[in-house]
């Protein structure tokens, strides 16, 4: 009977040490996901602006092409 008493005594302290584990756990687990979401957002940062820089990059070449086209066309035609 004791014994049994004294299980029961310690079953509180163990439960308590689960409890901080499972705190441990989830605070590195929040660190982590915090983390990863910072650098998904610089990710997304990096591509907007790539995205930008290749739209600017086509829109020149695009009226660049169309520039020489036109002074073709009229070539032709005079």
């Amino acid at each position: 009977m004791g014994e049994q008493v004294d299980s029961l005594k310690d079953l509180p302290l163990a439960a308590h040490f689960k409890i901080d584990n499972v705190k441990d756990v989830t605070k590195e687990t929040s660190a982590n996901v915090a983390h990863i979401l910072l650098r998904l957002d610089q990710i997304m940062k990096e591509a907007i602006k790539i995205a930008a820089k290749v739209q600017a990059s086509s829109k020149a070449i695009s009226t660049s092409l169309s520039s020489r086209f036109e002074e073709m066309s009229t070539t032709i035609i005079i």
